[in-house]
């Protein structure tokens, strides 16, 4: 889609279930959902490539991944934090050796 993204943080945190995900979340305005000019069907595909270019190498770092979760947000919003006129758009992904598995 030709989007341009910046990086804002990488977070690994355990669940309840045991389970280990790691969260990359990035910031774009273009999907701002009042001056923007792409919806999800848009940036699908961006949230897919992102997984595969940066998540399944950062799983591989991090060690003991079980899932991925991409964030794409219009704005930067606090971890846990709401923001109501803010836009995300979110993929969860199991990493492969062959890219991404969306779930």
């Amino acid at each position: 889609s030709g989007l341009v993204v910046t990086h804002l943080d990488r977070i690994v945190e355990r669940q309840a279930d045991g389970r280990t995900w790691l969260t990359l979340r990035y910031v774009t305005p273009r999907i701002d959902r009042g001056a923007g000019d792409l919806g999800y069907e848009d940036v699908a595909s961006d949230l897919d490539f992102l997984c595969d270019v940066q998540g399944v190498p950062a799983a591989a770092e991090a060690g003991g991944i079980d899932e991925v979760i991409i964030t794409l947000m219009d704005r930067v919003v606090e971890r846990g934090g709401t923001d109501p006129d803010a836009t995300m758009f979110i993929g969860a992904y199991v990493p492969a050796a062959g890219g991404c598995v969306w779930q």
